[in-house]
């Protein structure tokens, strides 16, 4: 706008503006979203850490769950212990996306666990869909199998990590049991 004009200098405090000012040590800096990446893992990447995930949970045919729930079992006179539950999601695919949602959905327990407030946690989420298959056995039942609608994660405080915390296990799962 020229010198006088009404509408110019609106938008400036004074002087001629060409949008640059040499004068200015202002730097444009990006804003990170580490607290976001905090919630998104590799469940590949966690194998390395000492997770079990990809090696225990994903990918895993009905046989081989019960198998690992039968083979688990101990019976003493008194007593019988083993694996409750054993899940598998679908695909290494569907297992990242339900333990980034899981995470965003635990975030406090997640940062708590992150910051070192808590040496670990046990987290879980309920979703409207199918998230894998389980063997499952209550008691000395034998094992039966069933969709799941779940996830369950046990989270570990770990310093050297970037996030914080390390992912010891995550597998589908149902509430209630």
């Amino acid at each position: 706008m020229p010198a006088g004009h009404p509408d110019g200098g609106q938008w400036t405090d004074g002087g001629a503006g060409d949008g640059y000012d040499s004068g200015d040590d202002a730097r444009i800096v990006y804003v990170s979203d580490d607290l976001n990446r905090r919630y998104t893992v590799e469940i590949s990447e966690e194998e390395v850490r000492g997770g079990h995930t990809l090696r225990e949970h994903v990918g895993k045919t009905d046989a081989q769950l019960l198998a690992r729930i039968q083979a688990s079992k101990r019976t003493f006179p008194v007593v019988t212990y083993g694996l409750r539950r054993d899940g598998s999601f679908e695909s290494i695919e569907t297992a990242n996306d339900l333990v980034n949602r899981t995470l965003e959905q635990n975030a406090s327990e997640v940062d708590d666990v992150a910051t070192g407030k808590r040496d670990d946690a046990f987290i879980k989420s309920r979703f409207g869909y199918r998230t894998g298959r389980e063997a499952y056995t209550a008691g000395q039942l034998e094992p039966y199998l069933r969709t799941t609608y779940g996830v369950g994660m046990y989270i570990v405080h770990d310093p050297g990590s970037p996030r914080g915390y390390r992912i010891h296990t995550a597998y589908p799962r149902n509430d209630g049991d």
